[in-house]
């Protein structure tokens, strides 16, 4: 818990940095002028966003803060300032404190982190639609605006490492190729061996060779008819094969110089698995894992981990709102959803230091496992709790009380559980509810 408040109390003194001020402007001399609307009052309405109207976001804040509210006008002209990836850098500085600590969770000394995408809607308003376009009906006409986003999860701390966000019409691949770039350009992991983790929408010759030049290890899911004659003289069901690199496969490279660099390597030996689901199904794995390391049921348990990055998603669209923007401009938009990576990840740490109380509690209860269901913080309320108490705690003079106010919150959210495991298996099909207003998925703010 002591890691988890320094973390996060070390936040609160960045933000107020004039580092971070100088990262968050865009232009030279903004948020000079003592105002109510400064640097930090403005990451703090970012993080602290309710889903609400602008009117009632800004009323509330200040109303917590014991200042005068400003007007929508004054709050829309201040936005203009900040720079949406100020939010990446205060993300960063968080995360490297965290990943220099002997807290990080892996898997055979090992991160996990899995890459996946998502569909966002936004609001259908005239200046989101000429930048980000949408989604088109059989008659090629645009009835929802919407973004492409995607993003890079460590699946055993359960951190977003990274988010992008475009226009609809941008590739997922395209996206996922940034967040790697982005992954490579953080310092705070590049020694850190990793296992990446991909779905069947981000296979392909290319991302296979790049990964393997950069000295990555990675598991990707491949449809049944992916390399169909390789697969087919394979004499069991966890071997290594020659993937040949042929013309027809490379095809649809629209880079000369990488189709060329492919045709000439020629052939990539990879690692295909095939494992047996209980309904009888085949999934087949491809991979540059060694036997040795990971022996064939590690690839079963490192691809299910995937699943965490779905979850991700889902809070961030269901619990978090990131799809509820708070205006309607390409800037707000990329402010909106990189706040809320930034909110994510400290609702994370805070919940990943109840979950320990929990177990701890759980483990000198006796409780045994078997007949009790592992309790799992829930992540609803923890968002909820943060949400309300986040300015109240930036407020208190010193960091002693920061410590001591997040230490109080954090046991508040060790003591709200779910007794199911919150882990769902991906091969599951999607439940389809009826009502849209359940019960078990009330706000939690």
């Amino acid at each position: 818990m002591l890691g988890t408040m320094n973390r996060i109390v070390n936040l609160f003194i960045y933000i107020a940095s004039e580092e971070a001020v100088e990262l968050g402007r865009i232009y030279e001399g903004a948020f000079t002028r003592d105002s109510p609307l400064n640097f930090q009052n403005m990451i703090l309405i970012h993080l602290n966003n309710h889903g609400l109207s602008l009117y009632m976001e800004i009323r509330n804040f200040f109303k917590k803060i014991k200042e005068i509210s400003v007007t929508k006008q004054a709050f829309s002209q201040s936005r203009d300032k900040l720079n949406p990836h100020v939010f990446k850098n205060l993300k960063d500085y968080h995360l490297k404190e965290f990943y220099g600590s002997d807290e990080v969770k892996t898997m055979k000394n090992h991160l996990i982190l899995s890459g996946d995408g998502s569909k966002c809607t936004l609001p259908y308003k005239k200046s989101l639609l000429s930048f980000f376009g949408g989604i088109k009906n059989k008659f090629l006409k645009i009835t929802s605006v919407a973004v492409n986003s995607t993003a890079l999860y460590d699946c055993l701390n359960k951190y977003l490492i990274d988010l992008e966000i475009d226009e609809y019409e941008t590739s997922e691949k395209e996206l996922m190729n940034r967040n790697m770039e982005n992954l490579w350009d953080l310092k705070y992991l590049k020694d850190k061996p990793r296992i990446l983790i991909y779905d069947r929408g981000f296979p392909s010759l290319e991302f296979f060779t790049k990964l393997i030049e950069k000295n990555e290890k990675f598991l990707f899911r491949v449809k049944k008819t992916s390399y169909k004659n390789e697969k087919s003289k394979m004499k069991t069901n966890d071997e290594f094969i020659d993937i040949n690199i042929t013309k027809s496969r490379v095809n649809h490279i629209k880079n000369q110089e990488i189709k060329e660099k492919l045709l000439k390597i020629g052939k990539i030996n990879l690692r295909v698995t095939k494992i047996v689901l209980p309904s009888g199904e085949e999934e087949h794995l491809i991979s540059n894992l060694d036997k040795k390391t990971f022996i064939y049921t590690d690839l079963n348990e490192l691809y299910d981990l995937r699943w965490g990055i779905e979850v991700s998603f889902d809070v961030l669209k269901n619990s978090l709102y990131i799809e509820n923007i708070s205006g309607y401009k390409e800037i707000t938009v990329y402010q909106d959803f990189l706040s809320q990576m930034l909110a994510y990840n400290i609702i994370t740490d805070m919940e990943n230091s109840a979950q320990k109380l929990l177990d701890e509690r759980e483990r000198k209860n006796n409780n045994e496992r078997a007949k009790n269901p592992r309790k799992k913080i829930n992540k609803n309320t923890a968002i909820g709790i943060f949400k309300e108490e986040i300015v109240e705690i930036t407020r208190l003079p010193d960091e002693n009380q920061q410590r001591k106010k997040l230490k109080i919150f954090i046991e508040e959210i060790s003591r709200q559980y779910t007794q199911k495991s919150t882990k769902k298996s991906p091969r599951k099909p999607k439940k389809a509810y009826p009502t849209k207003n359940r019960s078990n998925n009330r706000r939690s703010f």
